[in-house]
């Protein structure tokens, strides 16, 4: 039906282990001459049926779709969407009357490579990643129409190179308001279409429950703070202040807005738009609760040594602000770069300084972002409470 993929016998058993990638030097030969995005039949050297997927010429050769042999066809798409919303509703009770706001596909954990959803409230934000996802988009839009939910708007984002988007807009309908969600009671404006990412962090959610079991009294500094949800969580827990600093004015601003949404005027926060590396080399006072969540550092293995020397350096500098007795929060959002690879920055960073910490908790992305057990690739955003 589709154009085949024939592998390498002495690389068959890998697609055995359910891993969602075919990597080019796995591939013995093509038959026919598939197109980025177009779908392939993976077949083994003998022409048996392995999986279905979208090609690529690159080093992710295919991205696996299903591992039955069955048609790519509407009822295909239907039936993931379904079983998406079905894990989210069911097992995670999401969305609620306290949170509406949840990633409905987080590429392969939903057997989706390359497609993100988030929705918030009545709005659905899609990201396609791949030029596969990007020629499906209508077939992503009938599927989400279909749920037991209802949408005003469906607006497209395809991230291109630099993470600057290539093209973006409505697919469905529109949405002339201000969008406001909710997540846990408190509310969150959302810029979808400017925004990073979707709009908002919804992998944090859980961290920023945790956060909030820390902050009461404390004078925080939040670092990469974006339009401020640990700083929102923070306030309502009793923070005495919170010190935001993030490179965008834009980004401060929505900070601002999203405070007023849930506070008002009644609680002190202070805004400094700054690099933060530039930021912490001049500060000179202390706090009691630091949070330290930059972007990713690495998006290849290549860079990973990189990568593990700017978490040091920024956390090694970061934990020089931190009161003795004080709560140390720090994330890295790199795939690339392990859990033993990060907490090792942050051992290093801790021993120039001669600083004597201890790991009070792990921290992982939400669960509404599944790692899938096959595809390791799909745990990504890992995390530290420390103790001084």
């Amino acid at each position: 039906m589709y154009p085949k993929i024939i592998l390498k016998q002495e690389k068959e058993a890998f697609i055995f282990r359910r891993h969602k990638w075919i990597f080019s030097g796995a591939i013995k030969s093509t038959e026919g001459k598939p197109a980025d995005g177009d779908l392939v039949t993976v077949v083994g050297s003998k022409g048996n049926f392995l999986a279905v997927g979208q090609y690529y010429k690159a080093s992710i050769a295919v991205r696996i779709l299903s591992f039955d042999d069955v048609p790519i066809d509407k009822a295909f798409w239907h039936k993931r969407f379904a079983e998406a919303f079905q894990y989210r509703k069911q097992v995670l009770g999401l969305p609620n009357n306290e949170t509406n706001a949840f990633r409905l596909i987080f590429g392969e954990s939903d057997g989706l490579p390359g497609l993100i959803v988030d929705i918030y409230d009545d709005v659905a934000v899609v990201e396609c990643h791949t030029a596969g996802m990007e020629a499906n988009i209508e077939h992503i839009t009938d599927a989400l129409l279909a749920l037991p939910m209802k949408f005003t708007a469906v607006y497209k984002k395809s991230p291109g190179e630099n993470g600057k988007t290539k093209q973006a807009g409505f697919v469905y309908g529109s949405c002339d308001r201000e969008l406001v969600i909710l997540e846990n009671f408190k509310k969150f404006l959302i810029d979808f279409e400017t925004g990073q990412k979707t709009g908002f962090f919804l992998d944090q959610k859980r961290n920023r429950e945790i956060l909030h079991r820390y902050a009461k009294g404390k004078r925080v500094l939040n670092l990469f703070s974006y339009t401020g949800g640990f700083t929102v969580y923070a306030h309502d827990a009793g923070a005495k202040e919170v010190v935001n600093v993030d490179v965008s004015a834009n980004a401060l601003a929505v900070l601002d807005k999203n405070m007023h949404l849930n506070f008002g005027n009644s609680r002190q926060n202070t805004n400094v738009v700054s690099d933060c590396f530039d930021f912490l080399s001049k500060e000179k006072s202390k706090f009691d609760l630091i949070i330290v969540d930059p972007p990713a550092f690495a998006k290849t293995v290549a860079k990973q040594d990189n990568a593990a020397h700017a978490y040091r350096k920024l956390n090694e500098t970061a934990m020089r602000l931190l009161e003795p007795g004080g709560t140390f929060f720090t994330f890295s959002c790199s795939q690339v770069v392990n859990l033993e690879r990060f907490q090792q920055a942050i051992f290093v960073g801790a021993t120039n300084l001669h600083r004597d910490m201890r790991i009070v908790e792990h921290l992982y992305q939400a669960p509404d972002h599944p790692i899938d057990l096959f595809h390791p690739e799909t745990s990504y955003l890992k995390g530290l409470v420390l103790a001084f």
